[in-house]
């Protein structure tokens, strides 16, 4: 863990009130990345995560899928999500895409506590879903998560130079940025991942740009956002979600190497 000096939070925050906000808050958060983010220029190591590969490579299909139900999970949710989360149809999509890739102990825990929705009133879900995100990802009090990589890239700030960097990946790749979030926010850059992979074989250079956006990006960051995901959440679903995430990421990471 990145230790917090309260001299360095002086020289990041030019005014006090800000600076002390930052080490308040560092006293009671620094267990999350993001805030020690804040707080601090050193980069830190996501965490590890055990996960061993599969026989073969997973197709392009089935990976955009997979990415595609992630984004699903990290947007404000909608009626469809959660009645596709109460039948078992988002659960069983991830998890038989994820075991093309491999297996991770992240995963299989997080599929499970996916699975304690199902069966329940969509409506009641649903109601569960908004609440809680509101909460963990829209609030503004202390503590919650920003889901955008400038914040866990120690820019101290969101839309920073991470986002445009995204964005150009965007650009290039002829994907459509939302017009209700910044284009560094999780599920934007999932939805992104996905849509580059259903442009492999295409000719058009989105595997690369895939590659860019999956390793350059997300691997760099939201590992640490799902962590504090865990951390905080206050809900099976989006800790669950969290989890396969970060196993996902971990599985692509050693795909790589």
């Amino acid at each position: 863990m990145t230790q917090t000096n309260p001299n360095e939070i002086d020289l990041i925050y030019a005014e006090k009130k800000d600076a002390d906000f930052w080490k308040k808050s560092a006293r009671e958060y620094g267990r999350l990345y993001w805030v020690r983010a804040m707080t601090t220029r050193a980069f830190e190591e996501g965490p590890a995560t055990p996960a061993s590969l599969a026989p073969g490579n997973p197709s392009p299909a089935v990976r955009a899928g997979l990415y595609k139900a992630l984004a699903r999970a990290f947007r404000y949710a909608d009626e469809p999500l959660a009645r596709d989360i109460s039948s078992g149809a988002f659960r069983r999509e991830a998890a038989g895409a994820v075991s093309a890739l491999g297996k991770a102990v992240a995963v299989d825990e997080g599929l499970s506590l996916l699975a304690v929705f199902e069966g329940l009133n969509p409506e009641d879900v649903l109601d569960h879903l908004q609440t809680k995100y509101t909460r963990l990802f829209y609030d503004s009090y202390m503590p919650f998560i920003p889901p955008y990589e400038s914040i866990y890239s120690h820019e101290q700030q969101m839309n920073g130079a991470r986002a445009e960097r995204a964005r150009e990946i965007y650009r290039q790749g002829g994907f459509q940025l939302p017009a209700e979030e910044m284009a560094d926010h999780v599920s934007v850059e999932l939805d992104c991942l996905a849509h580059l992979l259903g442009k492999q074989g295409s000719g058009e250079g989105a595997e690369g740009l895939a590659s860019r956006l999956l390793f350059d990006h997300l691997v760099r960051w939201a590992g640490k956002f799902c962590a504090d995901v865990e951390e905080l959440s206050g809900s099976e679903f989006y800790r669950g979600a969290a989890m396969v995430l970060r196993g996902v990421l971990s599985l692509e990471e050693k795909g790589r190497a």
